[in-house]
């Protein structure tokens, strides 16, 4: 029963993706263009990336999901003003955090890491560069999470109350 609750809520989307593919086939080309910098900074900020709504932009090869990772304006302020407060043992995180942002564009440079990539087996299949998003979300919440928790163990009690209360 839940499965088909949770089916059913996201019918909408599913319903769009099927025509998507019915509509425009499936292929399974290498992005070749490079994305610009904006291009990066509008996966995780863009309006909408669903598959009737997303627009290309100049040599996007790719109009749906695989570009789209929205997280908005606000953690990305968030996770820029809890930078200074992160600690040494952040440091690996945010390595990582920085290698997949160098990914983000993909080949825009023959030292890039998605060029250096694409001679090793398997990785010459990664059709979309924008995938590797998905890996930055959950590593920009954590490194977010480290540096906001170090500021609030300096705040008063009720203040740390009230701050947390409005993030949630």
């Amino acid at each position: 029963v839940l499965a088909m609750f949770t089916l059913g809520l996201a019918a909408h989307r599913l319903a769009a993706e099927i025509w998507f593919v019915f509509e425009q086939g499936v292929y399974s080309d290498k992005q070749d263009a490079a994305l610009s910098p904006a291009n990066v900074l509008e996966i995780f900020v863009s309006h909408s990336q669903h598959p009737l709504l997303a627009r290309n932009w100049a040599g996007q090869e790719y109009s749906w999901w695989e570009y789209g990772n929205y997280t908005g304006y606000l953690p990305l302020a968030l996770f820029t003003c809890s930078l200074p407060f992160l600690r040494r043992e952040n440091l690996p995180g945010l390595l990582a955090l920085a290698f997949i942002v160098l990914l983000l564009p993909g080949d825009f440079h023959p030292l890039s890491p998605a060029h250096l990539l694409s001679e090793l087996p398997g990785y010459a299949n990664m059709r979309s560069s924008g995938r590797w998003s998905i890996l930055a979300i959950p590593l920009i919440a954590i490194i977010m999470a480290a540096g906001l928790d170090r500021v609030l163990q300096k705040a008063r009690p009720r203040l740390r109350l009230g701050i947390s209360a409005a993030l949630v």
